[in-house]
């Protein structure tokens, strides 16, 4: 049996030892050579020269890197252990392994061998302050243009970061290399949910950041007379993407917080919409959930104690009959009689009560309620379920699927929209919303005249866009749209656009499109909010989720131009006392009515931030407005001027329509003029912790000012609709729709304008 074969040395292996010697005797050198170079690039040239390394500024130089990796490390290694007390030579080596890092594969093969491990200890123990601050600034480099394996392993060196930063206050070169590397870091993991989900990052993480000595270390570096505008910038984004994971914290530094809120004056729309991201989720992970249910009997009890004189002269001014509360007693003693008289009818029919039910759906949300007939026990008084009456149905609810069957015998067009509305509806109360739009999104593809409800139910399912897209078109049909589906879909489009706007601004950068359809998003939700709040009873039930949108809305857009008692957060035309604001007061009104009939006001997510934004806006402008104008007055330095032009509304109001038409259900021939993407947002829920996606996102460069005037979204010339897709009029090539409907629709007021 043959025996293992001999190898023989390599030549790579027999000059090892030589080489090593040589680049011990290359560290002894440059130690002698180093003490009369002055500077750090000179220091740098001379390193590289006697290392032989290659030109680290070009991609040829680079290549060479690649190519000869291993050897050139080595060499960058031996003269870093020559060396280790020698702090002007660790920090040449520091500065060409930051050159190196330009290029993403080097970088990650350098952070393999440790390079996280070299800078750290030169942060934290230098002697000068000038290497000190080339391995801070060095390593703020290096975190600027990494991925999220590389943020998390600087993540981890948090509390040494703290700790210098906290040694060194008068250092502003440390304070904002510091901060700027913690907001990188902190910004791609702490609301990473792609990765880590809703329940967030490992808690290692959060404990390296330790929130409150780090808040504090924050609000005391911002507040420095020399503060930097990238010191004050990273520091309010730092803070930004703490208020979700570490929201305890947050909330017991009110200076932190009250700095967010200042953010709601700056001059730059892209710093308002972080600052309201950030106090919407500062309130994500301890808010109570929305009330969805109503209870018939709370409401009948509160409406016998009778309302406040202000309140009784808020509803009457608005109308009696055409309240809410009014509505809903009397489709509750409507929808009682009608399965009284079918159960005790001789002749049962199924489409009478059929049609009498689908009238009930489009009067009132909350119009068909559980209920049976039962028996009372004379000895217990308790009331038991009667099983078996012959009507084919035991709780009044399972009748809907029933009067469906019995309105589609026949062909009859408005027989057979009554059967989908109530079997659209049997779904919703069965809690199965997505067999509902699955109805409701095939009935709208047939074609031919669709009821605005099946529009009002494609609003509930999980596709913002879609639903955005079909609450808009709904809204301008008119006809036919009960009060109830009217202020329905306008609620959900309030909804539906400020979660796309602010997530769509949170995860863009400034100009591209992903940030003017944002802008276009967040002024048609503002837009809608302001029709609702002056056009919907007092007591409507959404009216307190929207006027929260409305203020949080206004402010976020509005910015600086607000008044700081925000005396003009109003809407012309509420019936209202003068003297109050009229959209606050109207908050206050629906809240009282709300706990009258039973559903007090939880504490969601929005009327916390709301109620923080309002308790702290003159409070922290007063603590913060000279550091938000100081930094706005430094970006323009760094931003192009025509950046810095005011928000152009009415532009913004036309361009929100051109996103929407691009978004089509199946079948939809909208033919886009442009190239958009048709993305959807998928998995809504009543929360927005997610808002930020991979955290905040420093403005680009140090970062450029806002151009919302160049948004480049249109919205539909007959529907309103939002879309960056839109088809032009082949005549004048101005007016711009969703598809051929819209134009045929807006052709008999469109034709005198047009060149055609």
């Amino acid at each position: 049996m043959p025996g293992p074969k001999a190898h023989k040395k390599s030549k790579s292996g027999a000059k090892r030892k030589p080489q090593t010697e040589a680049s011990t005797q290359h560290a002894n050198d440059l130690c002698i050579d180093v003490d009369d170079v002055l500077g750090w690039n000179a220091l740098v040239d001379l390193l590289c020269e006697r290392l032989e390394l290659p030109d680290l500024s070009t991609r040829s130089g680079l290549k060479r890197v690649h190519a000869d990796f291993d050897k050139i490390s080595e060499r960058l290694e031996d003269v870093y252990k020559a060396n280790a007390a020698n702090e002007r030579i660790l920090g040449g080596i520091i500065s060409i392994y930051t050159l190196m890092c330009a290029d993403s594969i080097l970088r990650n093969k350098l952070f393999h061998q440790g390079l996280l491990a070299k800078l750290m200890p030169l942060i934290s123990k230098a002697q000068s302050a000038d290497c000190r601050r080339l391995a801070i600034r060095a390593l703020t480099t290096i975190t600027h243009h990494s991925g999220a394996e590389i943020h998390s392993e600087i993540l981890l060196e948090a509390p040494a970061l703290i700790k210098v930063l906290q040694e060194h206050t008068d250092d502003l070169v440390v304070a904002e290399n510091g901060i700027a590397t913690l907001a990188h870091a902190a910004g791609s993991i702490m609301n990473d949910i792609t990765t880590y989900g809703e329940s967030g990052p490992p808690a290692k993480y959060i404990r390296a950041l330790r929130a409150p000595e780090l808040l504090r270390v924050v609000v005391d570096a911002v507040r420095r007379p020399g503060a930097t505008y990238q010191l004050i910038a990273h520091a309010t984004e730092l803070l930004q993407c703490l208020t979700l994971r570490c929201h305890r914290e947050c909330r017991a530094c009110e200076p932190a917080v009250a700095l967010v809120v200042a953010n709601l004056r700056s001059s730059d729309m892209f710093v308002r919409c972080c600052a309201l991201g950030g106090l919407l989720r500062l309130e994500a992970l301890s808010a109570e959930q929305d009330q969805r249910v109503s209870d018939p009997a709370k409401l009948m009890a509160g409406v016998r104690r009778g309302f406040p004189e202000h309140v009784s002269d808020a509803m009457v001014a608005y109308g009696p009959q055409r309240c809410e509360v009014t509505g809903m007693m009397q489709c509750a003693a409507v929808y009682q009689r009608a399965m009284v008289e079918y159960a005790g009818a001789r002749e049962r029919d199924l489409h009478t009560l059929g049609a009498t039910l689908a009238d009930l759906v489009l009067r009132n949300e909350f119009s068909i309620a559980e209920g049976a007939f039962g028996t009372e026990d004379l000895r217990t008084g308790r009331q038991t379920m009667d099983e078996d009456l012959g009507l084919g149905f035991t709780r009044w609810v399972d009748a809907l699927p029933l009067c469906a069957g019995a309105l589609r015998v026949g062909k009859h067009p408005e027989r057979a929209d009554m059967a989908d509305i109530l079997q659209m509806k049997f779904y919703v109360i069965r809690q199965r919303v997505m067999d509902a739009v699955r109805l409701a999104e095939e009935r709208i593809e047939k074609g031919g005249r669709t009821h605005p409800y099946f529009f009002y139910v494609m609003t509930l399912g999980t596709d913002l866009t879609k639903g955005l897209r079909c609450a808009k078109k709904a809204l301008r049909m008119g006809d036919g749209m009960t009060p109830f589906v009217r202020f329905a879909l306008m609620h959900r489009a309030v909804e539906m656009a400020a979660h796309l706007g602010v997530e769509r601004v949170l995860d863009s950068v400034v100009g591209n499109r992903a940030w003017e359809e944002g802008i276009a998003f967040l002024t048609s939700a503002l837009d809608d909010a302001k029709a609702y709040v002056a056009q919907a009873p007092p007591d409507a039930r959404h009216m307190k989720n929207v006027v929260y949108w409305y203020v949080c809305l206004m402010i976020a857009v509005k910015g600086p131009d607000l008044a700081l008692n925000l005396n003009e957060l109003e809407v012309r035309g509420c019936p209202l006392v003068e003297g109050c604001v009229p959209a606050l007061q109207r908050l206050r009104i629906a809240e009282e009515i709300g706990t009258i009939t039973g559903t007090p006001p939880p504490k969601t997510q929005l009327r916390l931030t709301m109620q923080n934004i309002l308790r702290l806006y003159a409070p922290a402008h007063k603590e913060w407005g000279k550091v938000v104008r100081r930094c706005d007055a430094l970006s323009e330095d760094v931003a192009a001027e025509e950046a810095r032009a005011p928000l152009d509304e009415e532009k913004a109001s036309g361009d929100f329509a051109a996103w929407l038409g691009e978004l089509k259900l199946n079948g939809d021939g909208s033919d886009g003029d442009g190239d958009g993407d048709g993305s959807g947002v998928d998995g809504h829920s009543d929360r927005f912790g997610a808002y930020g996606g991979g955290g905040c996102r420093p403005r680009p460069h140090a970062h450029p000012k806002v151009a919302p005037n160049r948004v480049a979204l249109y919205r539909c010339s007959w529907c309103g609709n939002p879309s960056a897709v839109l088809r032009k009029c082949s005549g004048c090539e101005k007016a711009r729709y969703c598809d051929q409907k819209c134009q045929g629709l807006h052709w008999s007021s469109h034709k005198g304008a047009c060149k055609t």
